[in-house]
This record gives C-alpha cells, structure tokens and sequence, in this order.
C-alpha cells in the first residue's frame, strides 16, 4: 500500500559569495540516516510565515550568515520518509541569494559543519541530482552580467 503524501513546504536555496575573484556556495553537512550528507541550507515553513521570510530565516539558522534574495531558482520536490510517522512528504525550495554577513554560528542541534566551496566543488559535493540541478541553475544565472553585478557590491 502506497504510503501517504502530507505536502510540506521547505525554503532554501543557493547562498553565495564572491570571494578570491571566484563565486562560492555554501553548504551544510548534515547526518541523515546514518551517514554524513552535504547539502543546500533549507528548512520548514513556519504557520504564517512567507517563504522568503522562512529562506532568509532557515539560512541564518542553518549557516550563520544573513542573505538578501537576489533571484528566484525555481522549486525541486522530493520525497522524504519521515520514518516515525511512515509517511513521504514532499518539499520544495529554492533562490539564490546573496551572503552579507556571518552572524554567528550555525545551529549545532542540526548542522554538523557548514563550508564554503567553489561552484564545481558544490555540485561534486552534495549527494542529490536535483540539488546539482538547482546549483547549475545557480551557475548559469550568475554568468550573465546583471546577477553577477549584483554580488560586486
């Protein structure tokens, strides 16, 4: 019997810098089932929170750092079993957003160490084909003039 699909909503996306003259993404890593995942920062819509509000707010929580919303990335969904309740839940996220300021750590209770990669390395790194989809999606926007102008300031 196929399980139950419970839509949730997760926000989150693609923080970048631009550092050493080369854009950077920033990662979490994770411990998912047994076994240490990098991954983009995302995290659960809150009731009556927007989804830019829930990004801005689960990056922080998730990285340390402050971001501004620079384009919308389009959304993925996959399903996750969440195992005490037997269920698949689907989840969406995604923008690109620029870092401004590390504002202290990451949340420690659910990130195991954040690091920032160059862009080739972000996608050799996380685990999940349509978060390496949604970071190619990152790359081709920061390749015309008017996002890449926008992490110069």
């Amino acid at each position: 019997m196929a399980q139950p699909l419970i839509q949730e909503t997760s926000a989150g996306g693609v923080l970048i810098q631009h550092s050493k003259a080369q854009f950077q993404a920033c990662l979490i890593l994770r411990g998912r089932h047994g076994r240490r995942v990098w991954s983009l920062p995302k995290g659960h819509v809150e009731p009556n929170e927007s989804t830019l509000t829930a990004t801005l707010r689960e990056v922080r929580e998730e990285t340390g750092w402050t971001a501004e919303i620079i384009a919308e990335l389009g959304t993925i969904t996959y399903q996750v079993l969440a195992p005490e309740e037997r269920t698949r839940r689907p989840k969406t996220v995604t923008f690109l957003m620029r870092a401004i300021e590390q504002q202290g750590a990451h949340d420690s209770a659910e990130v195991i160490e954040t690091r920032w990669f160059s862009l080739e390395e972000a996608v050799a790194h996380v685990i999940y084909e349509n978060e390496r989809q949604v970071l190619h999606r990152a790359v081709a926007l920061l390749a015309t003039p008017e996002i890449s102008a926008r992490f110069n300031t």
